[in-house]
């Protein structure tokens, strides 16, 4: 009996240092770490969606202006039909005033799935039923032979070898604030051209809009708040009918849809805002996060937590955030966001 219970304390531990080790090998800048680290604190406001959800959505900056502690459930080029999954996992931890999510995603193909995208949603969250349920959806939209699951469920098949490639960068976390990803690139300008809002509707792929449907009712029951966006970017004409198409079922739904690409109150300088043709600068990010953080606030009734200790860290990230900035660009933060203002 000694050596089972020996054997199994042995398997405990070597599960927990491969999990420490992992970390380290395995680092993939997204929300989803982020939302783990603070998901004891209450938070206001939840992101789903892909990447323009981190890039774009300041969360430290919305924090110091309107005092409401926003959760990043969104990674890269994150498929739409992750997103019913993880908002069954933020509701294991949450209960937010509001979901905001990003519907870009909609209007690509369920085929588009690599690796990588699938990784960077299961691999990062914590071991649940919720996550073996999502791998195995995602999984079924992929082109993969069954064989080659396994390597979804248990990670450390294909990460084994990472220690070959760690790097002092293994060790740092200089990009990510409370969830927004922050690069010196996005001080950048980079021309663009803002696009002119087609009208017409293209019906999105079958299998999609299942998963929509499917979401609106799963939303529905669950008596959610949720609010949808299009993001602030460019579209080609087809991106833009698809997405046109998604809307309108949601509106029909009775869902708010906001779309920051088709008129530009917030004063968006394509020439200037972007860092590439589907994320804003900081620049970009921060008249986009006042705009979008001021109608959260006037429309959620969100609590403002400025002065509650439980939210330090937000404020700390806030002032190491605008130390960041101004070691790269030389300015201080406060006066871009008082033009943004």
């Amino acid at each position: 009996m000694k050596n089972f219970v020996k054997f199994i304390l042995f398997i405990l531990l070597g599960i927990f240092i491969w999990h420490c080790v992992f970390k380290v090998l395995w680092i993939e800048e997204n929300g989803i770490n982020s939302f783990y680290e603070d998901s004891e604190i209450p938070m206001d406001v939840i992101f789903l969606g892909a990447s323009n959800a981190f890039w774009q959505f300041n969360t430290v900056l919305a924090f110091h202006e309107y005092g409401f502690a926003t959760g990043m459930l969104a990674t890269g080029g994150q498929s739409f039909v992750a997103t019913e999954f993880l908002l069954k996992e933020a509701q294991k931890y949450q209960n937010p005033n509001v979901y905001v999510i990003d519907i870009n995603n909609i209007a690509v193909g369920i085929d588009f799935f690599e690796e990588g995208i699938i990784r960077k949603v299961t691999d990062n969250m914590k071991f649940s039923k919720n996550k073996l349920d999502t791998i195995e959806t995602l999984l079924k939209y992929t082109p993969l032979e069954k064989d080659e699951y396994i390597n979804y469920y248990l990670s450390f098949l294909t990460y084994h070898n990472s220690w070959k490639s760690v790097n002092i960068n293994n060790f740092k976390n200089m990009t990510m604030f409370k969830g927004y990803f922050f690069d010196s690139s996005m001080i950048e300008n980079e021309p663009f051209s803002k696009t002119v809002w087609c009208d017409n509707e293209e019906k999105i792929d079958d299998n999609n809009e299942e998963v929509l449907l499917h979401l609106i009712d799963y939303i529905k029951e669950n008596k959610l708040e949720v609010l949808f966006i299009i993001p602030p970017r460019t579209f080609g004409d087809s991106h833009c009918a698809k997405l046109n198409y998604a809307k309108r079922i949601l509106e029909e739904n009775d869902f708010k849809v906001l779309n920051f690409s088709e008129g530009n109150e917030m004063n968006i300088d394509f020439q200037h805002d972007l860092v590439n043709e589907a994320h804003l600068n900081v620049y970009g990010a921060t008249k986009y996060t006042v705009y979008l953080g001021n109608y959260l606030s006037a429309n959620y009734h969100l609590k403002k937590h400025t002065n509650d200790n439980k939210y330090l860290s937000w404020q700390n990230e806030y002032e190491r955030f605008k130390d960041t900035f101004k070691e790269i660009s030389g300015t201080d933060f406060e006066s871009l966001v008082q033009e943004a203002s």
